[in-house]
């Protein structure tokens, strides 16, 4: 199971402790990707609140702090790309969905970094 370490990466990492990892792709190169027509699924982690304010377009929103009692809600099968406002809790949800055996990204930058590059949000 997916947990969070408490203290310094470093000591996670020089303790010999195990972690999780996963790909991860800038803003501009998951826009690329779904320009291109690639079976990946958008799952904001955001809460109600930040997603309300402007999302991709045809993103499915679950709260990070939900998404473990909702993960049979996420589609199996296809690539699953994480974001949230930066791309902390995009990494955790990233984890978790890792470790329930699905094929997940996580979106350095989040929704920041896709604003930023000024590619188009939804509300």
């Amino acid at each position: 199971m997916t947990g969070h370490a408490a203290g310094r990466v470093e000591e996670w990492v020089i303790d010999g402790l195990p972690m999780v990892r996963f790909p991860t792709v800038t803003p501009i190169e998951l826009h690329g990707m779904m320009v291109r027509g690639e079976d990946v699924h958008v799952l904001d982690v955001r809460t109600e609140r930040e997603w309300s304010s402007g999302r991709i377009q045809g993103s499915q929103h679950i709260f990070a702090g939900y998404l473990s009692r909702r993960m049979d809600e996420v589609p199996r099968g296809r690539k699953v790309a994480v974001m949230c406002s930066s791309g902390l809790r995009g990494s955790l949800g990233a984890g978790l969905l890792q470790d329930a055996g699905l094929d997940v990204i996580n979106v350095l930058g989040g929704i920041g970094g896709w604003s930023a590059a000024g590619l188009p949000l939804a509300r």
